[in-house]
């Protein structure tokens, strides 16, 4: 079984509790087998990919360190002794019939039904991709109020009322077809259609023509009709709506002839992921691939389930990964043209900003709404994904977000954009639809990573995510890189934290600039030095606030450890931390060095006799040597016996250091 069955199994449910149970529960799922086994057995169960179901527990991985094997519930169980045990070898096959009798409260006339709709199967190219379940139902006094005929939700379709419901079963599968095979651009043309239709006896009841939908579901009825009872109401739907049937054929040719450049791509997806993943010979130093190849497969069409894995966008150009490779597409073909240029490695001299899609330049929220007439901000994850799976094809028609749209028209001037996006799990269409969205509405060429894991693009500051969803915003802070919240600031303040962040020069001007004015009294008495109560210099690094005590080029003393009195010209800036308490109290000492653009945090551990101190931060230094160096040039002769280790960081980290660090123990860094 692959990874996907033996998640579905798990989340099925099944009560392991007593065996012979948990047996026939699967059964109805699953092939499966009974068995005494030890641990050997099920090691191999789980080698060939089979859960094994054991004392009520699904077990689904075996774990070495601990000589035990994993179960469902993310427990562990040890195997002494043979046991019974239910080995689950492969999914059952889906069943081949479409339609799916579900509850029949009806004690006759489904006969038509069956005759008519019962020997379809799944594949035609007229019907939706997965079977649908029909209840019939008696109506209910409210059914009646309202006059509910049929209600469709999900692939539950309820059927209350005998007469015409053959009809009304093949209305319903087309609110499925509509849903689940039709493309947005096919989708438009019923709308125009919509805009200038005619009146017509296909239209039975004015709710047939209310809306594009609605009067695809009428076409697809009468063609459906033509198929399985009688040829007729093809002519009748000819006369009648020509331009629908005429969209509706072409609708079924694309399934169709995507259906035959899936056939064969199955034939030929070996040759070309061979091609394009070849194996490396290390006695020549070269690639291998076989002659004559590349001639069979460079024309060959992709099916549109793998033009719909797209991995990244360059320049309006989908990449789609195929094996290793990631490669360029154009229309339905590998662009071999471009196939060199792998995704994202083009140079670009411009700085590169991540740029959220949803919540920051589409109007997510606003489409939610008028979609399902819920809140996207109460509802869970989980509830929103469902809600959006129901229109395959939401992501295409959110409206612009402008304040997002004035952004991006900002960022482009001066940075390279990326939109760094999340497509949503289970939707095929999702990743298409944002790039044809962007297309229409933002650039038309734009540079697009689809990523579930935003944090992985965050390697340093200098890398900017704008998002507008926490945990995107958290984890990539706490990767390294610089989170910006679109919903709280403005595109001004948007754009400057951008500059500061991206342009150090700026900061290390402002600094310098500060440094030069600040008024400090570099002489105090001892007893305020004592209560701290004198002028000092006020600085604010990298979001930093330090005081300075004593500026570059001053005289620092001190009483040593052997009471002598030492003096130092200091070499550096020297002050505390606004707001920190060390271990020793006090404020945490800090040291400015005069590299300014540097981001590297140096964090000497002091001690004395092998107990720790206290740390000094060392900022403005270009590395670890430089930093050491300055600090003892500020201490008397021999201090390095008091520097028990360097840790080093950055000034981002170190902010969250300084808010929730342990200050009581030395600080270990980044490793």
């Amino acid at each position: 079984m692959n990874r996907e069955q033996i998640i579905d199994l798990i989340d099925r449910k099944i009560d392991f509790h007593e065996l012979k149970k948990a047996g026939k529960a699967l059964e109805k799922h699953y092939e499966v087998r009974y068995n005494k086994m030890d641990a050997e057995d099920v090691k191999i169960c789980l080698e060939n990919g089979h859960p094994v179901a054991i004392h009520g527990k699904l077990i689904i991985g075996y774990e070495p360190m601990k000589k035990a094997f994993e179960t469902a519930d993310t427990d562990f169980l040890q195997i002494e002794r043979p046991v019974d045990a239910v080995e689950v070898c492969a999914a059952l096959p889906e069943p081949e019939h479409f339609v799916i009798v579900g509850k029949n409260e009806w004690s006759t006339g489904l006969d038509q039904f069956y005759n008519i709709i019962g020997n379809l199967r799944l594949g035609e190219i007229y019907l939706p991709k997965h079977s649908a379940i029909f209840n019939f139902l008696n109506p209910t006094e409210q059914t009646k109020k309202e006059k509910i005929q049929s209600v469709f939700k999900g692939v539950q379709i309820n059927v209350y009322e005998s007469e015409n419901y053959v009809d009304n079963c093949l209305h319903e599968i087309g609110h499925l077809f509509w849903r689940t095979c039709t493309r947005f651009e096919e989708k438009m043309q019923f709308k125009e259609l919509h805009k200038y239709l005619r009146q017509s006896c296909i239209f039975e009841y004015d709710w047939e023509r209310s809306d594009a939908e609605e009067v695809f579901c009428t076409v697809y009825k009468w063609y459906m009709k033509s198929v399985l009872i009688n040829k007729s109401f093809y002519n009748i739907l000819e006369y009648e709506e020509p331009q629908g049937l005429k969209i509706l054929q072409q609708v079924f040719s694309r399934i169709a002839k995507d259906r035959i450049i899936s056939d064969v791509w199955e034939m030929s997806e070996a040759d070309v992921l061979e091609y394009l993943n070849p194996p490396f010979d290390k006695t020549s130093g070269k690639y291998i691939r076989k002659s004559g190849v590349f001639n069979q497969i460079k024309d060959i069409e992709l099916p549109e389930h793998v033009l719909n894995q797209i991995q990244s966008v360059q320049d309006g150009v989908p990449y789609i990964g195929l094996g290793k490779a990631l490669v360029p597409v154009y229309g339905d073909m590998i662009d071999w043209n471009k196939y060199k240029m792998t995704g994202l490695e083009k140079a670009e001299k411009k700085q590169t900003i991540f740029l959220d899609m949803d919540g920051c330049v589409t109007n997510f929220a606003l489409a939610y709404k008028q979609a399902f007439d819920r809140d996207v901000f109460t509802d869970d994850s989980f509830t929103v994904t469902q809600m959006c799976l129901t229109q395959s094809r939401f992501f295409r028609t959110i409206p612009v977000l402008e304040k997002g749209k004035e952004l991006y028209n900002r960022l482009v001037k001066k940075y390279n954009v990326i939109f760094l996006t999340t497509p949503m799990a289970d939707m095929p269409y999702c990743k298409a639809d944002k790039l044809a969205w962007l297309k229409d509405n933002i650039c038309p060429d734009p540079t697009i990573i689809f990523s579930a894991n935003k944090a992985d693009y965050a390697h340093s500051e200098k890398d900017v995510l704008i998002d507008d969803m926490d945990h995107n915003l958290d984890s990539f802070a706490n990767a390294g890189g610089t989170a910006i919240d679109f919903r709280k600031h403005t595109n001004d303040e948007i754009m400057a934290k951008i500059a500061e962040t991206l342009n150090p020069q700026l900061i290390v001007r402002a600094v310098k600039q500060q440094l030069k004015d600040m008024q400090i009294e570099t002489e105090p008495s001892e007893k305020q030095k004592e209560t701290g109560n004198y002028s000092k210099g006020k600085i604010i690094f990298k979001q930093i606030p330090i005081m300075i005590e004593n500026p570059k080029g001053s005289m620092r003393s001190g009483i040593g450890q052997n009471g002598v009195k030492w003096l130092s010209k200091l070499c550096c800036h020297y002050g505390y931390i606004s707001g920190t308490v060390g271990n020793d109290f006090d404020p945490i000492d800090v040291f400015i060095g005069d590299d300014l653009s540097s981001s590297k945090v140096f964090v000497i551990n002091q001690g004395f006799n092998n107990l720790f101190d206290e740390h000094k931060l060392m900022l403005g230094f270009a590395d670890i040597n430089s930093a050491r160096e300055a600090f003892l040039k500020c201490y008397e002769k021999g201090w390095e016996k008091n520097i028990m280790s360097i840790g080093i960081t950055n000034t981002k980290k170190l902010r969250e250091w300084m808010k929730t660090g342990v200050k009581t123990e030395p600080f270990v860094g980044d490793k």
